[in-house]
């Protein structure tokens, strides 16, 4: 999610737009001939703050998530604005 940051924060530099990123689960991997991203809820989520301090006003996720990585996210953010659940 390092990368994604990058590129909101030099949107950011050149517009006042609203930004958005959907990051992947992870880099792909290929076994069996079937293409696979491994990246947990909890470690997908982990990278969340860094697109949340670069400025993201939009987050989702992209190749390889599922709800459980959705859910993690809201807990993410509901936990960064002080909302219980």
């Amino acid at each position: 999610m390092k990368t994604a940051a990058n590129i909101i924060r030099r949107y950011h530099a050149i517009s006042g737009l609203p930004t958005m990123a959907q990051p992947n689960a992870g880099q792909p991997v290929l076994e069996n001939m079937q293409v696979l991203y491994k990246e947990t809820p909890d470690e997908m989520a982990s990278g969340l703050p860094v697109l949340l301090d670069a400025g993201v006003c939009i987050v989702g996720g992209c190749c390889g998530s599922t709800p459980d990585h959705i859910r993690r996210f809201r807990q993410v953010l509901q936990e960064r604005q002080g909302v219980s659940k």
